[in-house]
């Protein structure tokens, strides 16, 4: 089917002699409101609603040419409607005048002009921020017949060349965000379609494009092995080159997954940001076509290269130590044992602060029939109760070493990431990897209390009877845990959706959060049959985050210029 051609509707509005110079009338043209002007330059018409708000403009100001809303002070010249102080034009509309009869055609363009005018319009929306102009042109788009992923391709193509370090969490959620498309139609695809494209307008406001290499042909042999040497030795440009022409010459899916899971696997890379971004990278591409990766994986390898190895830190050594001891990575062929029981005795160890019994614990699960896939079970479980057990008053008043909100969800974002490597390339590799988030989930217990009660009693005290909904809305932590415990998994799973993408941050970094959290915890609690992490999303959700880290940098300042030392772990 076709576009419908554009059609124009023309109708006389007033007699010359009705309207002064320097004077406005609101008219009607096809039902359409439009304000109608004369000034000195002759005749003009505009929409009258303002393309802010929709107050109308026959209510503002004029002054020569220059109308002004005086709601909010927007400005625009009358001549052609654009915007002369604000986000965006108003649309002008031709005037005539025929036998002293004003006439005013009205031009219905077809969507496809429609699609191009308001995709440029999106792009300057997008350079400034304006959330506005970005909800409101998204919207226009999708009534035009956009698809909610050619808005998102569109802010992804305009911001990701500016990233400064590589991938954000920007455009992680973004993934996430796509993936809660799913089932919604019409105008309810606004919503995800606008935060994704809102949190990379944000994460990349007014900064410039970074330069990148021209692209090289890969060697016939070697090309993976050369590229893991140039991100181990943080060659970021030799890297960037090498895999983008890989790409462009055709390097298939499976086959960059094992290029980009290499740097992940070789280290604790970046608290988990790492794994987290390859999953979330190559689960946009499966949506997005995987004829743009060459647009967008660089940009996940850059930060690679650019990343903290954790695990060269003088903490983790007696952990690395013990899983090579242990020959935990070498135990990664071992078939998993449906019949294993195992899960709650590993979770308990998980829940302590000794990493190395952590790695005692997953040798002897592995020995009984676990396999890698029931220790990430273990260590979902484990990353759940962390959250439901963590103190929210820890957030109003955290210590120099604090673990946050922000802390302690990457252990669930990160142990679902591992999974989904696990399950793309099983190899010793992959279960390296597995073992980074025993160590994660542990690591998280250094600044929580200690276990003593067992999870079913620190559920059974929460107040029942309150519906999730309500839980979110009137921030209560302990209702919101006991809700997602006893309502259906479906009706949980699109509660914390909807939650997630409903604005209950300020912060970038913590709606990033949100949207990333629940949507681990949805695939988690598939995974391991357990609504615990559904229950710690939720708990999540509704009680307070830290969005600001100013007095936490002050605190961390003294300590340094004081001691001269880190802050202990």
């Amino acid at each position: 089917m076709t576009d419908a051609l554009p059609m124009t509707t023309s109708a006389v509005v007033g007699r010359e002699d009705e309207i002064a110079i320097g004077s406005m009338t609101m008219v009607k043209v096809d039902g359409r409101r439009l304000v109608l002007i004369r000034t000195s330059t002759g005749y003009h018409a505009l929409d009258n609603a303002c393309p802010h708000e929709g107050y109308g403009l026959v209510q503002g100001a004029l002054d020569g040419e220059l109308l002004t809303c005086e709601w909010h002070n927007w400005k625009f010249d009358v001549r052609d409607g654009s915007c002369v102080l604000g986000e965006e034009a108003v649309t002008a509309h031709e005037v005539s005048v025929v036998d002293g009869d004003i006439i005013v055609s009205v031009v219905r363009p077809d969507p496809a002009q429609v699609r191009a005018a308001t995709a440029a319009s999106l792009d300057r929306g997008i350079d400034a921020q304006y959330n506005g102009q970005i909800a409101r042109d998204s919207l226009r788009l999708l009534r035009a017949g956009a698809s909610p992923l050619d808005i998102i391709w569109q802010a992804l193509r305009r911001t990701t060349p500016r990233t400064e370090y590589g991938w954000t969490h920007a455009m992680a959620m973004t993934t996430d965000c796509i993936a809660a498309l799913e089932g919604l139609d019409g105008d309810d695809r606004l919503v995800p379609v606008a935060q994704a494209v809102s949190a990379m307008a944000e994460s990349e406001l007014r900064r410039p494009e970074r330069p990148r290499p021209a692209s090289v042909t890969p060697p016939a042999s070697g090309a993976f092995e050369q590229y893991r040497s140039l991100v181990e030795s943080e060659q970021a440009d030799g890297a960037d080159a090498l895999l983008t022409g890989a790409l462009l010459d055709g390097l298939t899916r499976d086959e960059a997954a094992r290029w980009l899971l290499q740097a992940v696997c070789d280290h604790h890379l970046d608290f988990g940001h790492g794994a987290i971004y390859v999953q979330k990278a190559f689960e946009m591409l499966d949506a997005l076509g995987w004829e743009r990766a060459a647009d967008l994986l660089p940009h996940v390898s850059y930060m690679h290269v650019l990343a903290t190895r954790e695990d060269k830190l003088p903490y983790m050594r007696p952990f690395l130590r013990a899983v090579v001891d242990a020959g935990i990575v070498d135990r990664w062929t071992d078939v998993a044992d449906p019949a294993w029981s195992g899960r709650d005795a590993l979770v308990r160890v998980l829940l302590g602060t000794d990493p190395v019994a952590g790695v005692t614990a997953s040798r002897v699960a592995l020995g009984e029939g676990a396999g890698i896939v029931g220790v990430l079970d273990a260590v979902s479980v484990a990353a759940s109760e962390r959250m439901i057990r963590h103190d929210v008053e820890h957030e109003r008043h955290p210590d120099v070493s604090g673990y946050g909100w922000l802390d302690i969800t990457h252990s669930l974002t990160y142990v679902n990431a591992a999974r989904w490597a696990w399950h793309t390339a099983p190899s010793a590799d992959t279960a390296r990897l597995a073992m980074f988030t025993v160590f994660h989930v542990i690591d998280g217990g250094r600044a929580a209390a200690p276990v003593i009660e067992p999870i079913e009693a620190v559920i059974g005290r929460s107040p029942g009877g309150v519906p999730l909904a309500a839980a979110l809305a009137t921030n209560d932590p302990d209702a919101a845990v006991a809700a997602a415990m006893t309502e259906p998994v479906d009706d949980v799973g699109e509660a914390l959706v909807r939650a997630s993408l409903d604005d209950r941050s300020g912060a970038l970094i913590v709606v990033a959060h949100h949207v990333k959290t629940v949507r681990a915890a949805i695939r988690e609690a598939e995974h391991t049959g357990s609504q615990l992490p559904l229950a710690a999303a939720a708990r999540f959700l509704a009680a307070p985050a830290r969005q600001r880290f100013v007095a936490q940098a002050v605190q961390r300042a003294r300590h340094l210029l004081t001691t001269g030392a880190p802050p202990p772990r």
